[in-house]
């Protein structure tokens, strides 16, 4: 039988701790990088028409990065985009991400680019948010 003095169930413990804090933060790291290392598509309206709205994603850091709707209209950019999913009278919204049992990267159920207008209804920015 093992007997445990005071001192070395204490270190027992704390070195229990530590593995265990080891372990969650392999597995959430593991798990935010798999997450975050989505793969990222040249844009193409053909494209982004064709593919559902959980994985338009693949298209909004380059429709970002190449700055494809600056100086662009609304209706400039919802003939690009097609109808938005939603709108207000100075954004309109598209769902490019959704929470699935196959994609559950999400803690919230949806994702939207929000695409922003002035007041004579050209591009302002594109923001991403979560419903």
């Amino acid at each position: 039988m093992i007997v445990f003095t005071r001192k070395s169930l204490l270190k027992f413990i704390i070195i229990l701790l530590f593995l265990c804090c080891a372990v969650f933060t392999f597995w959430f790291y593991s798990l935010v990088k798999g997450c975050s290392a989505k793969e990222s598509n040249k844009f193409s309206m053909s494209e982004w028409k064709s593919t559902p709205q959980e994985l338009r994603f693949k298209f909004v850091e380059d429709i970002k990065d190449n700055n494809l709707l600056k100086n662009k209209s609304y209706n400039q950019i919802v003939k690009l985009l097609g109808q938005p999913d939603s709108y207000t009278n100075t954004t309109i919204n598209y769902i490019i991400n959704e929470y699935t049992e196959e994609n559950p990267c999400l803690f919230n159920a949806i994702q939207l680019m929000e695409i922003s207008f002035d007041n004579t209804g050209h591009f302002i920015k594109i923001s991403i948010r979560s419903d």
